[in-house]
């Protein structure tokens, strides 16, 4: 599978460029209820997926209807979210999911593992991504099947680099430079 750079776009007027990439999907921060629908079409227009991170959506609660809402009028792709009943209400609506997992010791990924047992997400994104990278044997053991997505502090592009040896598919990044 070829490897790419998610652009995590946290601020608008980088739109143009992130949608002109290579990666075949958009994270979106920093986005409202209000200008969302501006945002997806182009989007869409460039033939890539629209994803909105749910934690920092103003304007929005995250449940059924809300996603509801996302998905019917506003044409979203899919949705990125720590919040586990989000996400299944998400699925459960034929939105695409990635679940952010936050890395932090190992009982936050031991946890994780009885947690994801069970449930399917388009992909799991894992923070930090230096965590992410110094982890990847025991998450592609823990995790196998799982679309792994290294994100958080991404800034430089060793960091990418090291990433996709280490066998990771894609990284998210809020960086211009990097996508």
């Amino acid at each position: 599978m070829k490897q790419f750079v998610i652009p995590s776009v946290n601020n608008l007027r980088f739109l143009d460029q992130a949608c002109n990439g290579d990666a075949p999907i958009l994270f979106l921060t920093k986005t409202n209820i209000c200008n969302l629908h501006g945002i997806v079409e182009p989007i869409h227009a460039a033939k890539k997926k629209a994803f909105v991170h749910l934690e920092f959506m103003n304007g929005f609660k995250a449940d059924r209807e809300g996603l509801k809402l996302l998905k019917n009028a506003y044409k979203v792709d899919g949705v990125v979210s720590a919040n586990l009943h989000a996400l299944f209400e998400a699925n459960s609506l034929g939105l695409e999911t990635i679940y952010r997992l936050f890395l932090v010791d190992s009982i936050s990924l031991e946890r994780s593992e009885n947690v994801l047992k069970g449930a399917h997400f388009s992909g799991i994104e894992v923070l930090p991504a230096i965590n992410a990278i110094e982890e990847v044997q025991d998450l592609k053991e823990k995790l196998p099947n799982e679309f792994l997505i290294a994100g958080g502090f991404v800034r430089k592009q060793e960091v990418i680099n090291r990433a996709f040896r280490e066998g990771y598919t894609a990284v998210d990044t809020s960086d211009p430079t990097l996508w």
